[in-house]
């Protein structure tokens, strides 16, 4: 559409007074009404938007740029699939434990175990360690574990086993028809014979997938109200966009290829790392540390996140007590909250080892520490395809309470009357 209208398509607000400001204000509520977005955010004529397109479906528009036009308008260019196609589910490998040679696995493992130790002493790097503990694990699986791959068609979620028998039956019949039809030597009567029993089994079938579709929704229906899995499911299978992730943008094209989301993904991702500290100068000063070497690594029992008999619920009930304690004591209470923004992400390697050296972690396990942090990489699994490492300057594994609770242990100082529980990247102090 070459529509002249004052509106900043980014926040869809009017501009200026260059045209009437009622053209501008219907065309924006007319898109509001039907429910359109438009795509074309670059300039068409000079340095404004002049020739728009709007969709309903903008999942379905591949790429959207200008080309030089024949007049003072750009060209605009635009791939759009006309069709929602609906991706097959990636084929992926099902192990078998329930068939698995359980007795071998543990001999084998047994044996790994003690050439493991034999081979490797504490100065081994834990790269080495990982990978060789990785590998055998793997050859362990795929030695004594049968597998099977999945499927890659779409079956409904009301599909069962009576269903699935009765369409194969009738894809046999259609193919048994198809072949007697297309023999020369066959008889008008063999022919007929074969696609009345198909249109028959076809019959069948139809009536059969009905059954088991209103049998499901009747369940549905009667099953437990709290517990909508069922419900999710059926919709997943009915809706007409595309499944999986929709097509991501990366400058003015939509991207539908999975190797190139997984990319733009990765990088999206990799956006919230901070900056490491490669140059020592940039570090604090913690001065002498007043710790001496610590034998172990110690967990402060204030954390609650990823430990043993902690969690959320666990903190959640400590806090209750402290508050009734101190309401029944008749005693003031104040309460911090406090929420460490990226607390996993924007963690500098060299910045927690040297606190961490300064708390007394030293020698062989700050050593562990340090090769467990460095060299590190990450890479975006989508639809069956990897996208390219990228590098992880900054930030530790969440299911690593130790390295949270060392780089949060100066973040916050407290009376020693009062009490800090944690949870991940949480602190309260009462």
């Amino acid at each position: 559409m070459n529509l002249p209208v004052d509106v900043n398509w980014e926040t869809e607000q009017i501009t200026s007074q260059q045209y009437r400001h009622s053209i501008s204000e219907s065309y924006l509520q007319t898109l509001a009404r039907t429910g359109l977005e438009q795509i074309v955010n670059f300039p068409t004529r000079r340095d404004n938007i002049l020739d728009t397109i709007s969709t309903n479906r903008p999942t379905l528009v591949r790429q959207c740029q200008s080309m030089p036009g024949l007049s003072d308008h750009d060209v605009i260019f635009t791939e759009l699939e006309i069709k929602a196609t609906k991706r097959k589910p990636v084929r992926r490998e099902i192990l078998l434990w329930k068939k698995a040679d359980l007795e071998c696995i543990r001999t084998c493992a047994k044996k790994w175990a003690d050439k493991f130790v034999t081979d490797n002493d504490t100065f081994t790097p834990i790269e080495t360690l990982f990978e060789d503990t990785q590998r055998s694990l793997d050859k362990l699986v795929k030695d004594h574990v049968p597998s099977k791959m999945s499927s890659s068609r779409c079956n409904q979620c009301w599909f069962n086993t009576t269903t699935k028998r009765v369409c194969r039956k009738k894809q046999r019949a259609y193919r048994k028809a198809k072949h007697i039809s297309s023999k020369s030597t066959s008889t008008a009567k063999a022919k007929m014979k074969a696609w009345s029993r198909y249109h028959a089994i076809k019959r069948d079938t139809q009536k059969t997938c009905r059954q088991a579709y209103n049998k499901f929704l009747a369940d549905l229906i009667d099953s437990d109200p709290s517990s909508n899995k069922r419900l999710g499911a059926l919709i997943k299978t009915i809706r007409c966009d595309q499944t999986g992730v929709a097509p991501l943008k990366e400058g003015n094209i939509l991207h539908c290829d999975p190797k190139q989301k997984a990319n733009i993904l990765n990088k999206q991702f990799s956006s919230v790392f901070g900056i490491d500290d490669d140059d020592d100068s940039s570090l604090p000063d913690l001065g002498q540390t007043p710790y001496p070497d610590m034998a172990d690594i110690e967990v402060t029992t204030a954390g609650h996140g990823f430990r043993k008999r902690r969690s959320c619920e666990t903190q959640l009930i400590l806090t209750i007590n402290d508050l009734a304690k101190g309401l029944e004591d008749k005693e003031q209470i104040d309460v911090i909250l406090l929420d460490f923004a990226k607390a996993f992400d924007k963690v500098s390697h060299q910045r927690l080892l040297l606190k961490a050296q300064h708390y007394g972690v030293r020698g062989l396990t700050l050593q562990w520490m340090a090769d467990f942090l460095t060299d590190r990489t990450q890479q975006v699994m989508l639809e069956g395809q990897l996208s390219n490492e990228a590098r992880v300057t900054s930030g530790v594994p969440q299911e690593l309470p130790e390295t949270g609770t060392t780089y949060q242990q100066t973040q916050l100082t407290h009376p020693p009357s009062s009490n800090v529980e944690a949870f991940k990247s949480f602190l309260r102090e009462t």
